[in-house]
């Protein structure tokens, strides 16, 4: 089963998916070094 992320229907799905984008790399960049 696929895991969804439930969002209020105020925001936009590309808002959604850019702020889960930058969330990865903060997360990538910080546990590179």
């Amino acid at each position: 089963m696929k895991k969804e992320i439930i969002v209020p229907n105020n925001v936009n799905k590309e808002g959604t998916e850019i702020n889960f984008i930058k969330r990865n790399i903060e997360y990538y960049s910080k546990n590179k070094f």
